[in-house]
């Protein structure tokens, strides 16, 4: 297996679990990015960032089994990566501000950049 689909396979798998951590918090109380996400009038734009995150992993099993060229891959993953950060982007403009973010926000977010840094390595490669 290629490094850019082990960085894609890793990155999907941290930003799912700090998808169900805390990403906004104050007085001892916080909010994971899933109850964000199914809670009545709450932001379904997450479950898109959710379902790619699911998608990559897919992507990596099918490269894994070589059902899918490690190039057309590396293409996919990097559009699953922009358009799961364009969720969040869509979130945070949505949101109300005022609440601290916490650890599971950022890590997600960066979970993302690590699944888009994975797919531009394996299509820039030869």
């Amino acid at each position: 297996m290629s490094k850019g689909m082990m960085i894609v396979a890793v990155a999907a798998l941290v930003g799912l679990l700090f998808f169900f951590l805390p990403w906004f918090g104050a007085g001892g109380m916080s909010v994971s990015g899933w109850q964000l996400a199914k809670t009545s009038g709450g932001y379904p734009i997450l479950f898109l960032m959710l379902l790619a995150m699911i998608a990559c992993l897919v992507l990596v099993f099918l490269v894994f089994q070589s059902r899918i060229k490690i190039r057309m891959a590396a293409i996919a993953a990097i559009a699953l990566g922009v358009i799961s950060l364009v969720a969040l982007v869509i979130f945070i403009i949505q949101a109300p501000g005022g609440l601290p973010t916490m650890f599971g926000f950022w890590i997600t977010i960066l979970a993302n950049l690590g699944i888009i840094a994975g797919g531009v390595l394996d299509y820039l490669k030869p």
